[in-house]
């Protein structure tokens, strides 16, 4: 999922503590998902946070990210669009199927869809792209120096002060 100098290093034995703690809850989420060896298109995938009435779209961004990741080697992902289609039942496994759309030299593309009960509930298409030196030199310009949250207004304060525009009943 990593830029490879990324992945390296969170898999060095030196990685700190603090990164392993905030990281637990991935891992249990990607270790969730279990395949087949490599060119396996089909995983399958438990929900961890199974109290829920339906599935939590974060997780499901993260197994289909994770899945889609599988399916592809040294590459980052560079995009990515999830559609939620219907609500998940955290009680019941998901079945993630991997279409394989564009494996260019640069870029690879991959269309992940999870399914429950034979119904599509998520569609993402993802895509990856060779680590390379300038990979976050998109930016054009320098982000600007800017103040802090601590120099602003809280959002009453900004309200009580257009208050006199808005009508009696709706002024805070």
């Amino acid at each position: 999922i990593f830029y490879p100098a990324l992945r390296e290093a969170a898999e060095a034995d030196d990685a700190l503590d603090e990164a392993d703690v905030e990281h637990s809850h991935i891992k249990e989420l990607v270790g969730e998902i279990e395949g087949a060896g490599p060119g396996d298109d089909r995983f399958e995938a438990r929900s961890i946070e199974y109290l829920r009435p339906r599935v939590f779209g974060g997780e499901l961004l993260a197994q289909v990210l994770a899945t889609a990741a599988r399916t592809v080697q040294d590459r980052a992902c560079h995009a990515l669009h999830v559609d939620f289609l219907s609500p998940g039942d955290p009680k019941l496994p998901i079945e993630y199927a991997v279409r394989r759309v564009r494996d260019g030299r640069r870029f690879v593309q991959r269309q992940v869809s999870g399914y429950q009960r034979g119904r599509e509930i998520v569609l993402a298409t993802v895509s990856f792209t060779t680590d390379s030196a300038d990979a976050a030199g998109f930016q054009r310009e320098p982000m600007p120096d800017v103040p802090g949250p601590e120099g602003l207004a809280s959002e009453l304060d900004q309200r009580l002060a257009v208050a006199d525009r808005f009508a009696p009943e709706h002024r805070p």
